[in-house]
């Protein structure tokens, strides 16, 4: 997993444009790979091909589901975005935790006084 620290939100621990997606989807789901095309031109110039794309790489990391209710895919977010920051932030106080365990013990106490 990768962390940003000088990017903000979910662009933190995804690339910009993933997190742009995520966010479209997160106020609003289920989406066609079209409509989330449609509302990321108002931001961005991107083909649809690169948008498609995009959401293929979502889905295999498991943070986009795709289902298939009639001709056309819908996306919808594999989780809420308050679920998805939790676990990414758990994710990296455990590594921490687990590469700098005197340091954490350290923050740990100091935090505690």
């Amino acid at each position: 997993m990768a962390f940003h620290l000088n990017r903000s939100g979910a662009a933190r621990f995804l690339g910009q444009r993933e997190a742009d997606i995520m966010e479209i989807l997160w106020d609003d789901s289920p989406l066609s790979g079209k409509d989330i095309h449609f509302r990321l031109r108002i931001k961005q110039k991107l083909a649809l091909t690169t948008v498609l794309t995009l959401l293929t790489r979502l889905v295999e990391k498991g943070h986009v589901i795709r289902t298939r209710p009639s001709r056309v895919h819908l996306y919808s977010a594999a989780l809420a975005k308050t679920d998805f920051l939790e676990q990414r932030v758990g994710e990296i106080i455990r590594a921490l935790k687990k590469d700098y365990p005197v340091q954490f013990k350290k923050a740990e106490a100091k935090r505690k006084k």
